[in-house]
């Protein structure tokens, strides 16, 4: 499996639902004959789809059910970036904050805030829970970027 680093800002989709993975202690992430990553998440398989069982589907960044969880128990704060006009249609950005409340790998110091921005709340909130987990770049398969 080839890595590249990437900016956890700029996660999307599948990429950034296995960088919350990882940021939740995944392992044993494998690609399966009917086209699918799965991975091991606290002894249970998972995977990086919709479309399967509530027990084995993870995608946090779009489903409230997975990502929600997290925000509350990270104290994930949001607030509204900008409000623009887009093709006609009124865009809006939000940035999701966090501070340090466990001992986290990357634990620089107390006073650390971290910070993710997207085009919605899950989005802006799980790339600020893989900053402040894995760091500002992070290494994902390079088939998920595709």
């Amino acid at each position: 499996m080839n890595c590249i680093e990437v900016n956890a800002c700029d996660l999307t989709g599948r990429a950034l639902d296995l960088a919350v993975a990882m940021s939740e202690g995944a392992t044993n992430l494998r690609f399966d004959t009917v086209a699918c990553w799965w991975f091991t998440l606290n002894g249970v398989d998972r995977v990086l789809s919709s479309g399967w069982s509530a027990a084995q589907n993870y995608c946090p960044s779009t489903d409230w059910n997975y990502g929600g969880p997290l925000i509350g128990r990270e104290l994930i704060s949001f607030s509204e970036v900008c409000s623009r006009e887009k093709d006609g249609r009124n865009v809006t950005s939000w940035l999701a904050t966090c501070r340090p409340i466990h001992q986290f790998q990357n634990y620089t110091s107390r006073n650390s805030v971290f910070s993710g921005e997207g085009p919605t709340h899950l989005i802006a909130a799980m790339r600020c829970y893989v900053a402040s987990k894995l760091g500002a770049r992070v290494s994902i398969p390079k088939e998920l970027l595709q």
